[in-house]
């Protein structure tokens, strides 16, 4: 790990490397002898010594434990006070700055949304796929993105992620339907509207799903990123999802072709380019958009 530009806990985490690595060898410990007595995985513990892996503090404490390292108490306090606080977190766009990125307004009210609902689902969406890639890094696997699951199934989980959110953040006016039921946001309250429905794709792929009917729709595009850091390309592609792109319209059945789609099960209905270009575009992050030329999005 290159020392400039290192967040302050980033730099705890070289210093606390450093003095494990003395610290295990001084006791004659193998690296799968200090992992039995830390009671984690042995390559995550091995990925963690050589500076490849940022461990959560939970772990860097069971670390210490084992070694007897004279911070651990202060490790163990700092863990508690920030229970879901890691040193592996993604680097993430602030909701104040989301805002910014926020556009067709009256599209999104419309629709019965917020700017500040919109950014907020993503948010929850992002948070929620990174508590749950930091578990499995902790234990010495993959990322849900790193290939834990198929690219399809993560775009249909990022999908429910976003509806869950949407429904959170929507002040009542929606609620999310049940697993594979259209639509994705059903009406709540007095909302009049007869719902939304989610459609979902990697990079500038068009969106798809199930079923080709008509309706209203949000569409939402992602990358792969590095712990947030985008580099476009598929060769450099991550494996943590980030939403560039979000779109919303009403679309006819006309508006779908259907394909069988290499991955997917069955039949899948995919957005015509034409009819996506028709969408308002309501969220555009230009740090993570997949094309060189992105000039007709600002």
């Amino acid at each position: 790990m290159k020392s400039e530009n290192l967040r302050p806990e980033q730099e705890f985490l070289v210093a606390f490397v450093k003095l494990a690595n003395v610290r295990r060898k001084d006791k004659g410990l193998t690296q799968e002898a200090l992992a039995s007595l830390a009671e984690i995985d042995s390559r995550h513990l091995q990925k963690i010594l050589a500076g490849e892996v940022e461990p959560l503090l939970s772990t860097a404490v069971r670390i210490a434990n084992a070694l007897d390292i004279d911070v651990a108490k202060s490790l163990d306090n700092q863990a508690k006070n920030e229970a879901n606080f890691s040193l592996t977190s993604t680097q993430r766009t602030e909701i104040s700055t989301m805002l910014k990125m926020v556009h067709n307004v009256e599209a999104l009210e419309a629709a019965r949304l917020t700017p500040e609902g919109l950014c907020n689902a993503i948010s929850y969406a992002h948070s929620v796929i990174d508590s749950i890639d930091l578990r499995l890094v902790e234990a010495g696997v993959e990322k849900l993105g790193g290939g834990m699951v198929e690219l399809a199934n993560y775009s249909s989980m990022i999908g429910n992620l976003m509806a869950a959110g949407l429904a959170k953040f929507s002040n009542g006016e929606y609620k999310q339907n049940g697993p594979h039921k259209y639509p994705d946001l059903l009406p709540d309250g007095v909302n009049p509207l007869d719902g939304i429905e989610i459609k979902m794709a990697l990079e500038n792929n068009k969106p798809k799903g199930h079923l080709a009917k008509a309706g209203l729709y949000i569409t939402l595009r992602y990358v792969l990123t590095n712990n947030g850091r985008y580099i476009q390309g598929k060769e450099n592609r991550g494996d943590t999802a980030s939403i560039w792109e979000v779109r919303l319209g009403h679309l006819l059945n006309e508006d779908f072709t259907i394909s069988n789609t290499d991955g997917d099960s069955g039949k899948t209905a995919v957005v015509k380019a034409e009819a996506l270009k028709r969408m308002k575009l309501v969220y555009f992050n230009r740090d993570y958009c997949p094309m060189k030329d992105y000039s007709s999005y600002l």
